[in-house]
């Protein structure tokens, strides 16, 4: 009234970290009670303890009640072999995010922001790069946080177990962020009605409404709407072709392994693309880029250093993948649980590099 413009204060939702995974652990402790799987926990701090306990607080894995409160009431005690793994587990967890994942990330940031400013080859290895990084990041996390709880007495459920070397869509999810897997299997895709008993059609409605809200539970865009239907799309059509019946060279050709593991890896880095890229457009832009076959495609401005370190992950990646869920590091003799001991350290050493936060933190 007064020719004062006066602009109101935006005051930003501040909300705490992690808060989705402790919620899915909140929901699944109620679904659970109400399904009468387990008795409710009556004593205040056992529950706060489940709800709250640190290394698993911020980015998972996600524990069920069931699995993670019987060994609070259990007298915990500190061994040898508690010690060897849990910190074998944190060096480990690590080295993959602070050498593999947050090296490889500048060359994938740069990338993505400014896409139509590099080739076709470039924007594929971003991808690329990008799959490797998420990977490195979310498993050294997990790894770490089994490392922490160990060291506690607690174990927490494994939630990596060699995704990338998955030969269906059905086996990635069986392997990739497990406990989230499991979770939206029990407690959306059940409820829904699974696969049981029902037509096709009510089947793959049910596998993309769980695909599409474990998108949206990312956050709140077409990207990951996106990403899940993608997802959503490719468990239907695994689904349907163990169903429909071909002639025996086509199955044989689609279930020979490099074919399958193609096939799948094909899926599985395509969708990457929207779950990275900041807006639609731009991930538009990288698909267009990779799939634009002109001059100059397949010339490079990756640093070298992006292409070492892609081979340092495989090194990592089948080292890390056999002694945290195939062989225990405790089952290794004490000369070799030296020498791994020294390879994880000595890696992170080397190839440190002060990165950004977890990418699961914004989630």
């Amino acid at each position: 009234m007064i020719g004062i413009a006066v602009e109101s204060p935006r005051i930003p939702a501040l909300l705490p970290l992690g808060i989705s995974f402790y919620v899915f652990e909140l929901i699944s402790y109620a679904v659970d009670l109400y399904n009468k799987k387990m008795v409710a926990e009556r004593n205040p701090l056992k529950l706060s303890i489940f709800v709250l306990f640190f290394p698993h607080l911020i980015a998972g894995p996600i524990c069920r009640a069931n699995q993670f409160m019987p060994q609070i009431g259990t007298l915990q005690k500190l061994s040898s072999d508690l010690i060897v793994t849990g910190a074998y587990l944190f060096v480990t967890g690590f080295a993959l995010k602070c050498g593999i994942a947050d090296g490889i990330a500048p060359y994938v940031n740069t990338t993505f922001a400014n896409p139509g400013n590099y080739g076709g080859l470039d924007n594929l290895l971003a991808v690329v790069g990008f799959g490797v990084q998420i990977f490195c990041d979310f498993w050294g996390y997990s790894l770490m946080a089994l490392g922490a709880a160990k060291l506690f007495g607690y174990d927490l459920p494994s939630n990596f177990n060699s995704p990338y070397t998955a030969r269906s869509i059905q086996q990635f999810w069986r392997r990739w962020h497990i406990t989230l897997s499991n979770w939206l299997r029990d407690y959306l895709y059940i409820p829904l009605g699974g696969s049981r008993d029902l037509s096709n059609f009510k089947i793959t409605r049910n596998l993309m409404i769980t695909m599409l809200l474990g998108g949206l539970w990312h956050g709140a865009s077409y990207n990951f709407v996106i990403w899940g239907g993608i997802h959503g799309l490719a468990l239907s059509v695994n689904r349907y072709y163990h169903l429909v019946r071909l002639p025996s060279g086509v199955k044989a050709v689609f279930s020979w392994a490099p074919i399958s593991w193609i096939l799948t890896m094909a899926v599985v880095f395509f969708s990457w693309i929207f779950f990275r890229a900041p807006t639609l457009s731009e991930a538009l832009m990288v698909v267009s880029n990779i799939f634009s076959f002109g001059t100059g495609y397949m010339q490079t401005r990756l640093d070298g250093v992006f292409f070492e370190l892609l081979v340092m992950f495989v090194i990592l990646y089948f080292i890390a993948n056999k002694t945290t869920n195939y062989q225990p590091i405790i089952h290794f003799s004490t000369r070799n649980q030296l020498l791994l001991f020294s390879i994880m350290f000595v890696f992170s050493l080397i190839y440190y590099v002060d990165g950004a936060q977890f990418i699961y933190f914004q989630f």
